[in-house]
């Protein structure tokens, strides 16, 4: 977002700087063993391309990076944001009909709690459905004002107890607002979670 490259651009040199972009950090994550790439608000807006079908335009994109992400071993984690940061994807039931349509085993979702206290109607079905799908590919953590878990107002035990119940394995990580600093954000997500972890 700091090279302000989106891979729904207006400007089409953008666009394919962002897709080349895409393709980079799949490479890196291949190189560093990361598990995955996540794919948020990196993606852009509807609103922005002037194609005539940038929603066909996403998914041959992410088709295409699903497949060199199998190659190298890595899996792309795209993440619905709430509808104030984006126009495509808000929910999980969005995300999944998208990755359907993509139909690669290497494209799951990424969902964040923050994003899911806004836009979902329940705090756990929505991660339900995603494992179920087979597509829960990772969970980031930040309460309902962005700060650590346990400042806000969502339920976490409902949600890590949902987690556990489906078998969930992946990693939670936080995406919060590194306040007070991020140490002390860090320790008391860490404390915070690990109350709750069985």
């Amino acid at each position: 977002m700091m090279d302000r490259l989106t891979l729904l651009a207006s400007d089409c040199n953008i666009a394919k700087q962002a897709n080349q972009r895409l393709e980079e950090l799949i490479d890196f994550a291949a190189e560093v063993g990361a598990p995955l790439v996540t794919v948020g608000g990196f993606r852009g807006r509807l609103a922005w391309s002037e194609e005539e079908n940038p929603r066909e335009i996403l998914i041959a994109i992410l088709k295409s990076a699903a497949e060199r992400a199998f190659n190298l071993g890595v899996r792309l984690a795209l993440e619905p944001l709430n509808r104030y940061e984006t126009d495509i994807i808000p929910n999980a039931a969005e995300g999944l009909e998208l990755v359907q349509r993509i139909g690669h085993p290497a494209i799951g979702l990424l969902l964040d709690t923050f994003h899911v206290n806004i836009e979902e109607a329940s705090i756990t079905d929505c991660f339900r459905d995603a494992y179920q799908a087979g597509r829960l590919f990772h969970v980031h953590i930040g309460d309902s004002n962005r700060l650590p878990p346990g400042k806000g107002h969502i339920n976490f035990a409902a949600i890590i107890d949902t987690l556990y119940m489906l078998g969930y394995s992946e990693y939670l990580s936080a995406e919060l607002i590194p306040s007070p600093d991020p140490d002390t954000a860090a320790i008391d997500t860490a404390e915070f979670i690990q109350r709750l972890l069985r």
